[in-house]
Parts: C-alpha cells; sequence; structure tokens
C-alpha cells in the first residue's frame, strides 16, 4: 500500500471515531473488539489492517466497505 493511501485511510479511521463522538482510541477499541494497541496504530498508520479489523471498525459506525473507500482515490 502507498504511503499516501495508507495515510488517507488512518486519517479517515481517526475522523470517523471523532464524529461519532470518541475522544478516546482507547474506548473505541473496546467498543468494536479491537485490541487498543492495534487500533491505535491502525489510526496512525502504523498498521495494515485486514478485512476483519476494518469490518470490526465500520460494523460500529454501520458503514459499508463501498461506503468507507468511496472518497478514496
Amino acid at each position: 500500500m502507498t504511503n499516501y493511501l495508507h495515510h488517507k485511510i488512518s486519517g479517515k479511521f481517526r475522523k470517523l471515531r471523532q464524529a461519532a463522538g470518541y475522544k478516546s482510541a482507547d474506548k473505541f477499541a473496546e467498543d468494536c473488539g479491537s485490541h487498543k494497541c492495534t487500533y491505535y496504530r491502525l489510526e496512525n498508520g502504523k498498521y495494515n489492517p485486514t478485512l476483519k479489523t476494518i469490518g470490526k471498525v465500520l460494523d460500529v459506525h454501520k458503514m459499508s466497505l463501498k461506503e468507507f473507500f468511496s472518497d478514496i482515490e
């Protein structure tokens, strides 16, 4: 994955969490069933997520893969 794409994806995860009212990445990680270190690394572009991990996050946001990637070029 290119650095640009990785940056766009990690930034979008952070924006979605904040828009959902989560100030803490730890609390969000707990609610989506991910380990807090994994989620922290995901938001900071230090983790290449699996579809399973992406699915857990998007389930909390009630968002499809298509919606998530619609504005990422």
